[in-house]
């Protein structure tokens, strides 16, 4: 088993250190009640895709190591075969789920999709999650390895749940684009409407679990190399009768990786979508209501096995989405994993 972590903003790394047999599995994220350690959940927790807690390991603390970034091949890695039916079937996700949109069955629904890249050899996993760390210091970076998982890098720029005790903080994040340069250039409608929907979720979801709730007016954030509109959520866990674990459930899945309404959508994307996300657009990260809870949405994830690379990537659609605009983006945020694979394999030939 093998996890690795370094929270966003800063230079101190984590390894978790624990044999298989700390490892918990739990059907569904209620049973992680009474349990603390690192969570690992998948976008459906079940009894076959389990929410892994690695419990009572042991945490050792090291500086970042300082990489420097190589100027790297930017070939697509991509197969142009494989690429052309991933388009094919995007295509064929895209009218389906759009149609229920304009149908009016949902108001949001996001659509994901995976690419698998072949690798001249095995990836080195610390190689993997320190060159991530260096690439994206502002994002919750961690590599984990277990039996039940396999092996997966994550680069997230969105936090699910924070805090301890009654002080909780959560963000809704959507909409996306390339970086800006120029200063508070206008989002489009599209994007706009698409981050209101997880506002108003979260808002509305939080306030059955506090009474005191703060709601940051939307800003724009940058994270590896794209912006996102962010609101920032801060609150008390104070109702009668409400815990944080109660919470964690209501809030996963939120429409950032979704949709609305939440369970309608999270079942015709478990029916419909041609991808089988397992741990992508889950969440990840400390477990410890009563200590300190950092978890994060899985993004920008990659799964290794062996000699090949699978890249996850989706994006939020509403009425107004374009299917060639959504197709782009999901490009660009798989981007996100091939600069990771472009510098481990810069690196090896210097």
């Amino acid at each position: 088993m093998t996890v690795l972590f370094r929270y966003p903003h800063e230079k101190i790394c984590r390894r978790l250190t624990a044999g298989d047999d700390r490892l918990l599995t739990f059907p569904d994220i209620l049973s992680l009640k009474g349990h603390g350690g690192f969570v690992i959940a998948p976008f459906a927790p079940s009894a076959e895709r389990p929410v892994v807690l690695v419990e009572n390991a042991e945490e050792m603390s090291y500086a970042q190591p300082d990489i420097p970034l190589l100027p790297a091949d930017d070939a697509d890695l991509s197969d142009g075969r494989q690429e052309a039916d991933n388009r094919r079937v995007y295509g064929e996700d895209f009218r389906l789920f759009h149609r229920q949109l304009t149908g009016g069955r949902f108001r949001k629904i996001v659509l994901a999709r995976s690419m698998t890249v072949r690798l001249p050899e095995t990836p080195d996993k610390e190689t993997l999650f320190h060159t991530a760390c260096a690439l994206y210091p502002a994002q919750f970076i961690t590599l984990f390895d277990t039996p039940y998982t396999g092996t997966w890098l994550v680069a997230t720029p969105e936090t699910l749940l924070e805090g301890s005790g009654t002080r909780w903080q959560t963000m809704a994040l959507a909409g996306t684009r390339s970086h800006q340069t120029e200063e508070n250039p206008d989002w489009s409608g599209k994007d706009r409407t698409e981050q209101a929907c997880v506002a108003e979720y979260i808002r509305d979801t939080v306030g059955r679990f506090s009474d005191h709730v703060q709601e940051a007016a939307p800003v724009t954030v940058t994270a590896g190399g794209m912006d996102h509109l962010c609101s920032r959520f801060t609150f008390t866990l104070d109702r009668p009768g409400t815990d944080a674990v109660s919470l964690l459930d209501a809030l996963h899945p939120t429409p950032a990786v979704a949709g609305l309404p939440k369970e309608a959508a999270r079942r015709f994307i478990l029916d419909n979508e041609h991808t089988d996300r397992l741990y992508y657009s889950g969440f990840t990260g400390m477990w410890r209501p009563d200590a300190e809870t950092r978890l994060f949405v899985s993004l920008r994830c990659m799964r290794t096995d062996g000699h090949q690379a699978t890249l996850y990537a989706g994006g939020g659609l509403v009425k107004d989405s374009e299917e060639e605009k959504e197709w782009r983006e999901t490009c660009l945020k798989r981007g996100s994993m091939i600069q990771v694979l472009r510098q481990c394999t810069a690196r090896k030939t210097t």
